[in-house]
């Protein structure tokens, strides 16, 4: 949406809970029968929401932990990669020339 809207953020999830919330009620409530059956089920949707918040924002968190170590892992290994391309001495395998049979993947055939 933001190459529709210039300068659009995304609004956080708490507000869009909240802006819900107040749609809902001002759409289905019905206020001349407030004990109606109804009137129960859109209070207990809405109680419902911030268990959901809760949820989300803990797997945001573990993403969020989970990231750096997996980049940090992904940067490690690159740097191991490189390391062993400059201690062979050649740019496009990374291999030295009996490479294969290093690795116990000879072929005696």
């Amino acid at each position: 949406m933001s190459h529709l809207l210039l300068y659009y953020q995304r609004p956080e999830p708490a507000t869009w809970v909240f802006l819900s919330s107040f749609l809902f009620f001002g759409l289905y409530f019905v206020f001349h029968r407030f004990w109606s059956l109804r009137n129960l089920d859109l209070v207990l949707l809405v109680l419902l929401a911030p268990g959901l918040m809760m949820v989300y924002e803990g797997r945001r968190m573990r993403v969020d932990e989970v990231r750096p170590v997996l980049t940090g892992k992904l940067v490690s290994i690159h740097q191991l990669q490189n390391d062993g391309l400059q201690n062979d001495g050649l740019k496009n395998d990374g291999l030295k020339n009996d490479g294969l049979q290093n690795d116990g993947l000879q072929n005696d055939g």
